[in-house]
């Protein structure tokens, strides 16, 4: 009676890592697809969505040990806009950006990613205002957005965040 339990929750635990490494696997396929190698780099030739572990592929990103991406490091040199799919990484602590040519809007759900502590994504060309939904990461401790065309006034709420230690907007057309 023990082992088929135990073969039961073997069978479960494993069945979720899958299944949560499946969630994590399809925004990433629709990060990278947003995103492309500039001439010269060759960034996304380690991400090989085909073989059955592709975390060991990637480079530049950690994850736990269910498959759930935690820091997510990109670049140098893409180009492309950013994914909504980002929001959808929920175990994220790091986004970063290195300079590219990344264009468009920050994504506007970061509120779906509380356990954020450091976001970079400085020397691009993200466009836009900084999204209220920044004023909900109370873990943040480094914003780095600066060296973008990010325009708008400066939120009042990036005073007010708790743990935030290090803030960089340099080089925008914020107000």
């Amino acid at each position: 009676m023990s082992y088929t339990f135990f073969l039961l929750l073997l069978t479960l635990i494993h069945s979720t890592f899958y299944s949560l490494a499946r969630m994590d696997r399809a925004d990433l396929k629709s990060i990278r697809d947003s995103l492309t190698d500039m001439p010269g780099s060759a960034f996304f030739s380690t991400w090989d969505f085909i073989v059955p572990d592709p975390w060991s592929s990637f480079s530049s990103l950690t994850c736990t040990s269910l498959g759930r991406v935690t820091a997510l490091t990109l670049g140098p040199n893409l180009s492309g806009s950013l994914s909504p799919s980002i929001s959808k990484l929920a175990h994220l602590t790091q986004i970063v950006i290195y300079p590219g040519l990344v264009t468009g809007p920050l994504p506007s759900r970061f509120d779906l990613l509380p356990l954020l502590i450091l976001i970079s994504l400085t020397r691009n060309s993200l466009t836009g205002p900084i999204p209220n939904s920044l004023s909900s990461l109370s873990n943040l401790h480094s914003l780095d957005l600066s060296y973008n065309q990010l325009s708008g006034s400066l939120p009042p709420f990036l005073t007010t965040l708790p743990r935030l230690r290090v803030l960089v907007l340099a080089s925008n057309n914020i107000i």
